[in-house]
């Protein structure tokens, strides 16, 4: 048989007698056990019959036990127990190659010196091609001396050993990467018996151990992968915190800026700052939201909602963007005498996105969206959202990759519009997430269709199905409201007292959370407490817990609402346990 073959026979003889292992252990367990306590007792003669069963039965229960293993290091000691107890080996150690420092390094070793299973602690290493050890490993061949005073190769080392046979661990593709060694103080003591079974003991070692070795990589590579996201979460929340609060400034100022009747000239100034700033938020939630959607982060809050409602909603916030360009909205959902039950956020966050793009890529005509109902029952329902225009449209090339994470489209023409790329792809992930599909049709220069569906719940019916909620005006109902704001950041403070007067609210401003609970301790008349969580000397939660904590219905009752930059889920879930009422972020919307 030529030297090329010999691995790929072995395997196969492997792998057959692992078939052999599942039908057969149970049968041939007890007539193994018998055989391998005979096996010193045969002569070196083979051929006869029973050493054929010897070998066999031998095999089958090496195998059997191997099978059971999974790590490497089970492996390894699982063969050198099992040679000094089942074949009469006074010890066996096994080798494997650590190929930068060209050496074979002991990994598990069982006999009189180690008989306990331990882990070894100075291991010992052999140098390639050093002794009969590292001259099987060499070569890739088994050694098989029957006296080693006549061999110069050997290695005494405290205790003389007269036999010792050598196993090489070869690999499937022929790569050798071990060594399975032991060695007896009987001159003669190893047969071709102990090699045949010794040499399939190692082919299926090896298969195992390139297979525990993949599931290790694979562990570790996931490890890595998963702390990368920790990592990279980590970041991400402490740099939308960071973002945000300046953000929160400039949004904040241009808005009382706006509302302070600026003339023309001031007022074209401030415009864009506003929209500029609204845009860098914008941009800042999608990146946060790309991030949490891509770890499975994200939670579906599903409730009741009417359909009509948000339309009406998503009418409001675009009218003046689109009139500003000359583009007609048209707002059709359908008509339907019941609610429907899915996260209504989420839903809003599509259409958004969707709308804010037809906007954006329309410079004249008009925009639609529009609703359908398809596949109804009666508890369920699926709605088909379209969102349609009459801007530049897409070719047909860059249809499919514009849900991608941050893929625009790549003509010079429509890189005048700003964009990150994130928003298509965010809107598929939530549409997979809700269960449903979304496309898009569209022909360049003549517009685009974006679609998606969801299928829902049916909720309760609507009382008065052609009634839409109009937007709510606070007018005087804040006034006289009694308000307590803990802010150490100065702007925050002034922003939040501009927005009070404004409204009439009797505003007090705690800088920490120490001052915070001396102030409510002493005045036991605010109506609410809005609380940042980061501020020195006693942060916002740790106040929270401390006012929740005093004795009185007062401290118990007073809404608490977490106003913070912190947008993280576990913060909000963290806000909520401590007794806060309600969550606010930065920055916020008056």
């Amino acid at each position: 048989m030529s030297q090329e073959i010999v691995p790929w026979f072995i395997t196969v003889l492997s792998l057959l007698l692992w078939m052999i292992t599942f039908f057969y252990f149970r049968k041939s367990r007890v007539s193994a056990r018998m055989a391998l306590n005979k096996m010193s007792s045969y002569s070196k003669t083979s051929g006869s019959q029973s050493e054929k069963e010897v070998t066999q039965d031998s095999i089958i229960y090496f195998a059997s036990s191997l099978f059971r293993q999974n790590t490497i290091e089970d492996i390894l000691w699982d063969i050198c127990i099992n040679c000094v107890d089942k074949l009469d080996f006074v010890d066996c150690v096994i080798y494997l190659v650590d190929e930068e420092k060209k050496v074979l390094v002991q990994k598990a070793a069982f006999g009189p010196k180690n008989d306990r299973n331990e882990r070894i602690v100075d291991p010992i290493e052999i140098p390639i091609g050093s002794g009969i050890v590292g001259s099987a490993f060499k070569n890739g061949k088994v050694e098989l001396i029957e006296d080693v005073r006549l061999d110069s190769r050997y290695i005494l080392d405290d205790e003389q050993r007269l036999s010792e046979l050598s196993v090489p661990i070869i690999t499937p593709e022929g790569k050798t990467i071990g060594i399975i060694d032991s060695e007896h103080p009987e001159v003669g003591f190893f047969t071709n018996l102990h090699v045949t079974v010794l040499s399939t003991i190692a082919s299926i070692c090896a298969i195992k151990l390139v297979r525990a070795q993949a599931d290790k990589d694979l562990l570790i590579a996931k490890e890595k992968a998963e702390e990368a996201t920790r990592i990279k979460s980590q970041f991400l929340s402490t740099m939308s915190h960071e973002i945000r609060n300046p953000l929160n400034a400039v949004i904040g100022m241009s808005h009382l800026l706006m509302d302070e009747n600026p003339s023309a000239a001031q007022l074209e100034h401030i415009r864009p700052l506003h929209l500029s700033s609204k845009h860098l938020l914008s941009l800042v939630n999608d990146i946060l939201d790309y991030s949490k959607l891509e770890v499975g982060k994200v939670d579906l809050d599903y409730s009741e909602f009417n359909l009509a409602n948000v339309f009406e909603e998503l009418k409001q916030n675009f009218l003046f963007l689109s009139s500003k360009k000359g583009v007609t909205l048209n707002f059709d959902p359908v008509d339907t005498e019941f609610s429907l039950i899915g996260d209504v956020l989420r839903v809003n966050q599509i259409l958004n996105n969707l709308i804010g793009n037809a906007i954006k890529f329309t410079d004249s005509g008009s925009i639609q969206i529009l609703a359908s109902l398809e596949n109804e029952s009666s508890s369920h329902c699926t709605v088909v959202f379209k969102v349609v225009d009459t801007g530049i449209g897409i070719e047909d090339s860059d249809q499919e990759k514009i849900f991608s994470q941050f893929e625009q489209l790549g003509s010079g023409k429509t890189r005048k519009y700003e964009g990150a790329g994130l928003g298509l792809s965010i809107c598929k992930k939530l549409v997979d997430l809700q269960g449903g599909r979304i496309g898009v049709n569209s022909k360049l220069g003549e517009g685009s269709e974006f679609w998606f569906e969801i299928p829902f719940e049916k909720g309760s019916p609507i009382k008065n199905n052609s009634s839409v909620e109009p937007r709510k005006e606070f007018g005087d109902a804040l006034k006289g409201m009694k308000v307590l704001l803990v802010e150490d950041h100065l702007i925050n403070q002034k922003i939040v007292s501009k927005l009070t007067q404004k409204w009439k609210v009797d505003l007090a401003i705690a800088e920490n959370g120490s001052e915070a609970l001396d102030t409510v301790l002493k005045n036991r008349d605010f109506d609410l407490i809005l609380m940042d969580l980061h501020m020195p000397i006693v942060g916002g939660v740790e106040a929270t817990k401390l006012i929740r904590s005093q004795e009185g219905d007062y401290f118990q009752r007073v809404p608490i609402i977490a106003l913070t930059a912190d947008v993280s889920a576990d913060v909000k879930e963290e806000t909520l346990s401590i007794g806060m009422n309600d969550f606010i972020t930065k920055p916020f919307d008056p």
